[in-house]
């Protein structure tokens, strides 16, 4: 789905990622769709706990080692780069703000789950399709 109209080709695209499944897969759907387009990550957390590490356990000798969840996201969509948002207000105003000083004229925003007026879009989803003024292409994965 996108919220307005096509109206020319995408040159740089914002994909503000909360390294899960859905946005993972909107990022991937985009580097295949999108492939004349700088696509740019934007990681916005709250807290250093979103940052944690996720154990990987390595079959050669049963040693888990730890890996930080970004360099595994970066890993899956092959880049080598995400812009990191540290957000005090709240991800999704922070979010908005941080979209109005980009140059970006297209968000990609994956979602699956509901919000909590049981909106079939996420939280994020929903208010980036509300407030901001971009272009949004959102994915929603079976």
């Amino acid at each position: 789905m996108i919220k307005n109209s096509i109206s020319t080709h995408y040159k740089s695209i914002l994909a503000p990622t909360d390294l899960s499944k859905p946005s993972k897969e909107v990022i991937l759907f985009s580097q295949a769709i999108f492939k004349n387009s700088n696509i740019k990550l934007l990681f916005a957390y709250e807290n250093l706990d979103d940052l944690k590490i996720d154990y990987l356990d390595n079959n050669s000798d049963n040693i888990s080692l730890g890996r930080p969840r970004i360099d595994i996201f970066k890993e899956d969509v092959h880049v080598e780069e995400i812009e990191m948002l540290k957000c005090s207000k709240s991800i999704e105003k922070d979010l908005l703000n941080h979209i109005k000083t980009t140059d970006a004229d297209l968000l990609v925003v994956g979602s699956s789950g509901t919000d909590i007026a049981g909106s079939y879009f996420s939280s994020t989803a929903n208010a980036l399709l509300r407030s901001s003024q971009l272009d949004i292409l959102l994915y929603i994965p079976n």
